[in-house]
């Protein structure tokens, strides 16, 4: 994907994960980066 993304109602599902409901614990916001893919 590329550009701006606006999503107005409904789920947003990716790949299977609900997107608009996901999340991952213990990620910090900013410049902080967490460890690669697992």
């Amino acid at each position: 994907m590329e550009g701006n993304i606006e999503h107005l109602g409904g789920s947003f599902t990716s790949n299977s994960v609900v997107v608009d409901k996901h999340n991952h614990g213990g990620v910090k916001r900013g410049e902080d980066n967490t460890v690669g893919i697992k």
